[in-house]
Parts: C-alpha cells; structure tokens; sequence
C-alpha cells in the first residue's frame, strides 16, 4: 500500500510516519516507526561580478557553492528578485545543471530594481521552497 505524503508537507516538529495494521477484528496496538528524513541542501558563498559597468545593466558570472549534501539535488533555478522572500521574481534563463555552479548574466540586462540575487536547488520532485540569496550589486564606472 502507498500513502502520498505532498511535496512541502510542513514537517512542524514530527519525527516518525507511524503505521498501524488493522483487521476487521482489531487495530494493532503497537505500530512500525519510520524515522522522517527531510533532505536539506542550499546552494552557499553565491557571488556576482558584475562586469557591465553602466548603471542599471547587468552583466557577468553569477558563482555559487553547491549543497554539501547534493545526491538530490538535479539543477539550479536562478532568479533575480525585489527581496530575498521571492513574491516577484525574474528567471536568469534555464535551469543550471548540477556541477555547473554558474550562471550567465548578458551583458546589458536591465536590473528593473532587483535588489536579490536567488538560487533554489531543484530536485526530481519539486524547487526548494527557501533559496539561497545575496545582494545584488550594480557596478558603475564613467569617465568625466
């Protein structure tokens, strides 16, 4: 028998799925415990050179560290975003593959006010619900 447990259930403070066998006589009085594995892994140390020196564009090499505990972890979404909470955000492109660890910025891409720089890992179920994030600075030079 199969029981769906959905995607970012919140695990709140449980530890064990506990599963009881019933007959049509009585429910078994003393259940089988599995221990609940809530697999973690956020990408770290994520940094942006930006390389395009006007103000306002963007451009250059989005850098992060991969999760310590990656086995689950399949690709990377990047997005910029007005605040790390992520309630408008823009995808920089498609989704990184694991072990790439970078994504392009083209030169001249407009910041439109993002102030956040977000990766979630992806796995074969679903994005992390909390991404990793960093300031996202906008480099400027000019000559007078």
């Amino acid at each position: 028998n199969d029981v769906p447990v959905l995607v970012n259930t919140p695990v709140l403070d449980f530890t064990h799925f506990v599963v009881f066998t019933q007959s049509s006589l009585v429910e078994q009085t003393t259940p089988i415990a599995f221990l609940v594995f809530d697999a973690t892994a956020t990408a770290s140390g994520i940094v942006f050179v930006d390389q395009d020196l006007d103000e306002h564009d963007l451009g250059g090499t989005i850098l992060w560290q991969p999760p310590a505990a990656a086995e689950r972890v399949s690709a990377y979404a990047v997005y910029f975003s007005g605040d790390r909470r992520a309630p408008e955000r823009s995808a920089l492109g498609d989704d990184v593959l694991i072990g790439t660890n970078l994504a392009l910025v083209p030169p001249e891409t407009p910041k439109h006010g993002y102030t956040d720089i977000l990766v979630y890992s992806k796995s074969s179920l679903t994005e992390q619900s909390t991404p990793a994030s960093a300031p996202l600075a906008d480099e400027v030079a000019s000559v007078s």
